[in-house]
């Protein structure tokens, strides 16, 4: 008796002795194209959000509406069922807000923050952009968790789900055994007749659902077919200038952001959306406070306010509850 706990095992017509582990399925090129396509609309429009609420509000109001993120990636993950809602993940999705509300408002007060902020254009329409780029950036790295998955293959009618092996027996001698040896050296690990399947999946999650590498390279095409007479539309209404940059040093620091600041990130970004939760990341990208502040003070022998420590503190225990 081969008792299966929670693999799936096809069992080859050819050799009905011979069970073979089926293997897990990945995204297509042409579908993962076509789910770059549909997330380049959602990732410009996070990012334009927040980069122009930046231009109206404080950059203290538009950190602490962007840390709202968290909230709308759980909410949005509920609703899609890509994350289960628990006590735990809002505790500490309200932890984490509230250290980067506590680190905000104490670089604020250490920086005359309240005279820059009486100068914002328009604070109202500031913050609801923020708040906006908040809730895209929750919206589209739930469903880039959702349509970064394969859809299930049709069951055949020579596979055979583990609740039906529980009961499947498989007549087995020793001239049984060496036929398949010699017969399924290319289909799939044979069963010896001593050998008991554990239920430990070996095709662990750890595998990436689809090419990260096209998927990016997909968003940015899109982006630029579709995009680009937005440049043309807002420089025509005196809303975003378009010019080149103006002497080789900012050219370099320009090429230097895109490579680390962009493609890197974003491809580190992706394979952890892909191989974790989208609460995870959120949550996981408020660690960029606290490593700052780190990376201050041994390069720049910097000193922080308690309100910093404790901030930064609660940002990390908000990112622990999650995946504890």
């Amino acid at each position: 008796m081969f008792r299966v706990e929670r693999q799936v095992f096809i069992v080859q017509e050819q050799n009905p002795n011979v069970l073979i582990k089926e293997k897990k399925n990945k995204l297509t090129d042409y579908e993962t194209v076509v789910v770059g396509l549909k997330f380049s609309m959602l990732w410009y429009f996070a990012s334009a959000f927040q980069n122009s609420s930046l231009g109206f509000t404080s950059v203290t109001s538009s950190t602490i509406l962007s840390s709202t993120s968290g909230m709308f990636t759980l909410f949005f993950g509920g609703i899609t069922g890509v994350e289960k809602v628990t006590t735990k993940k809002i505790v500490s999705i309200v932890v984490s807000f509230i250290g980067v509300y506590l680190i905000t408002v104490q670089q604020q007060s250490s920086t005359n923050g309240p005279e820059q902020d009486k100068n914002v254009p328009n604070a109202l329409l500031g913050n609801l952009l923020a708040f906006a780029s908040a809730a895209i950036y929750g919206l589209h790295t739930t469903l880039l968790k959702k349509w970064s998955k394969p859809t299930p293959r049709p069951a055949l009618s020579s596979e055979v789900g583990y609740s039906e092996l529980n009961q499947f027996e498989i007549p087995q001698n020793e001239h049984t055994v060496n036929q398949n040896n010699e017969n399924s050296s290319n289909r799939g690990q044979v069963l010896n007749e001593t050998e008991e399947i554990s239920g430990q999946d070996t095709d662990s999650d750890s595998e990436e659902d689809m090419d990260p590498l096209l998927f990016l390279g997909s968003v940015g095409i899109s982006a630029t077919i579709l995009l680009w007479p937005l440049i043309i539309i807002l420089d025509y209404l005196g809303l975003e200038k378009f010019e080149l940059p103006g002497n080789k040093n900012l050219i370099g620091m320009l090429a230097i952001n895109a490579f680390v600041g962009t493609c890197l990130s974003d491809y580190f970004w992706v394979l952890a959306v892909m191989l974790t939760t989208p609460l995870t990341v959120t949550l996981g990208l408020s660690f960029t406070i606290p490593l700052s502040f780190l990376g201050e003070i041994l390069l720049r022998n910097a000193h922080y306010d308690s309100g910093y420590i404790i901030g930064s503190v609660l940002v990390i225990i908000g990112f622990l509850g999650v995946n504890s």
